[in-house]
């Protein structure tokens, strides 16, 4: 059975953070789309992994999967 979704206790876990901080940031509508499915709370992986991925960044503090520009000398 392949796993679809996380709990709030579950991601906060995945990413030691405080389930406060997902809590939190659900009032504010940050981090990741989550589902309210009666007093539950969970998350999609797929929306996990997209939020995970607008916020990863290189060696180099840019996003990962750009490039920097050439600067011509």
């Amino acid at each position: 059975m392949c796993i679809e979704h996380l709990t709030a206790k579950e991601l906060s876990q995945r990413w030691h953070i405080s389930p406060c901080t997902l809590e939190r940031w659900r009032r504010e509508g940050l981090g990741p789309q989550f589902l309210k499915v009666g007093q539950r709370i969970l998350y999609r992986i797929r929306d996990v992994q997209a939020y995970e991925q607008k916020r990863s960044f290189n060696g180099n503090g840019q996003p990962a999967g750009e490039e920097k520009p050439c600067q011509s000398h």
